[in-house]
Order: C-alpha cells, then sequence, then structure tokens
C-alpha cells in the first residue's frame, strides 16, 4: 500500500487504540458467516445483505475478460437500492477507490471518506486490470487475503449503520471469495473491523508458539486453535512456503531454504503473528 493510503487509512485507526488497550465491547455487533462464498464467473456477483432484511445492500461483481476488446478482469462493488449507501474510500480521477482496511481499524461518524463507492457515484473499483496492468489507485489488486471493506447504511436522513465485509481476492483478479459481513446495530455507533476477532487476539499471541530449530519450524499450541497456516517470506517479500497447521502445532520442514533471515507469519481467522527466523546450513 502506498504511504498516501497509509495515511488516510490512520482516520480509520483513531479509536482502535482505545478498543485494544481498553478492552471494549461491541454487545450490538451483528456478524452474518457467508460461508466462504466464491464468485468465478464473468459477471457472476455476491449481494452483502448486511443487516440480513432480504434486501441486498451493496453488489460486488467479478469480471473475467470483459469489455469491448476482451481485455477486462477487476472486482467492483456498486450500492443497492438505497444511494445513500455508501464503501470507504478515496475518488480519483472520477473513479472510486474503496480501501482495503484491517483488523482493529475503525470507522464511523466522524470518517468524511466514503468516495468507495456510493453518493453520486455509484461504481467502486476494488480492482481493474486492462491488458494484463492494473489500475495504479486500485487498492486490492490480488491476491488478497482477508481484506476489509467499510460500509455504511443510510437508515434515516443523515443517520448510519456502519458495518464491513471480509473477502479475498485472487491472484489473478479473477475471483473473489465473500467470507463474512458484519454491522454495528447501535445507529450512528463506531464499529471495529474485525471485533468480534480481537477477544481470541491475545490466546493467539499468547498461546501459539513457534521456532525455529535445525532448520525445521516447530509450533506448539497449548489451547488447540484451529485454522492455522504458516507463512514463510523472504527479504524481497517473495512467499516460499504456505502451509496449512492442522491444530496449530507441528514441524514444518525448511531446510530446502538458503542460509539467510526469513519472516514467519502465522494467520488465523485474520489475525496475525510475525517473527523473524535464522536459517543456517
Amino acid at each position: 500500500m502506498s504511504d498516501t493510503i497509509s495515511k488516510k487509512r490512520n482516520t480509520y485507526k483513531a479509536l482502535a487504540g482505545a478498543f485494544l488497550s481498553g478492552g471494549l465491547a461491541q454487545a450490538q455487533l451483528a456478524v452474518t458467516n457467508a460461508n466462504d462464498t466464491l464468485i468465478a464467473t464473468d459477471e457472476g456477483f455476491y449481494d452483502v445483505d448486511i443487516n440480513q432484511d432480504n434486501i441486498g445492500d451493496f453488489r460486488i461483481t467479478q469480471y473475467i475478460n470483459n469489455g469491448v476488446s476482451n481485455n477486462v478482469n477487476g472486482v467492483t462493488i456498486t450500492p443497492l437500492g438505497n444511494n445513500g449507501h455508501q464503501v470507504a474510500g478515496e475518488l480519483k480521477s472520477t473513479f472510486n477507490y474503496p480501501f482495503k482496511l484491517n483488523i482493529g481499524d475503525s470507522i464511523g461518524p466522524t470518517q468524511t471518506q466514503w468516495n468507495g463507492a456510493g453518493g453520486p457515484f455509484e461504481l467502486g473499483y476494488l480492482v481493474y486490470e486492462v491488458d494484463g496492468a492494473t489500475y495504479p489507485n486500485s487498492n486490492w489488486v490480488g491476491p488478497v487475503s482477508d481484506g476489509y471493506l467499510g460500509l455504511r447504511l443510510l437508515e434515516a436522513s443523515n443517520l448510519y449503520y456502519y458495518g464491513w465485509a471480509r473477502l479475498d481476492i485472487a491472484a489473478d483478479n479473477k475471483s473473489f471469495v465473500v467470507k463474512e459481513f458484519a454491522f454495528e446495530q447501535t445507529l450512528d455507533s463506531v464499529v471495529y473491523i474485525g471485533g468480534h476477532l480481537l477477544s481470541d487476539m491475545e490466546h493467539f499471541k499468547e498461546n501459539l508458539h513457534f521456532y525455529a530449530y535445525n532448520n525445521i519450524l516447530m509450533t506448539k499450541n497449548p489451547l488447540d486453535l484451529k485454522d492455522v497456516s504458516a507463512k514463510v517470506i523472504d527479504l524481497a517479500g517473495r512467499t516460499l512456503v504456505h502451509v496449512a497447521v492442522p491444530n496449530g502445532e507441528g514441524e514444518i520442514d525448511l531446510s530446502h531454504l538458503a542460509t539467510g533471515v526469513y519472516t514467519v507469519l502465522m494467520q488465523r481467522k485474520g489475525l496475525i503473528r510475525v517473527e523473524k527466523i535464522n536459517i543456517t546450513h
């Protein structure tokens, strides 16, 4: 992500620190499991009914080899029904680009950057690719794993529900997966991206242990946390190992890697732990 986007995303983190350090709860957060719904066809779409009233609020659409010259791939989002529904993002050259947010980011009434889609501009471009080149303002260029869209629903004049949706985008930008979405049921109240997962964070940090020994990555998981994956990344940012870790515990052979320093990224439900390891021969 560019420095410009990172700076703009800081506004969404303004209240996240208070949440993490103060242990605030979100009793009114309603979360819907989308069951990892895959969309992988041209003009295939998923309607996000964020408040579960049987009326779609946002449509996420996949394009594959589309356009006049069949040279366009991309993913877009469009508000449905009420043009007051909006997506957090920015306006660039008359096009709307949703932000890709992270766990802990906050959105609410004090934020003003709602140009990701909505208002006078209907369509938002998560990623837009022409002849293999992605538009420079696309914040969702694949691969994306556990990215979050910031959303708000207009309920009445100047009153909104705030929420989010979690999704993946494939490396070739030709498919996406909707995982879950949520909203804060109290009007004009701050929502924390992935807030229901933050209660797991301390358990994740304190109880999932990993270290390198004789070029073997050892993982220990006393609480039997599920759905853990491990990535080993070199200094150039390339992922060299990406495997599931059954029950979060096991041994991963890294002896095939060259001598050097690597980053190990352990991930569970969008929560991430990162450590450095040394490989020697």
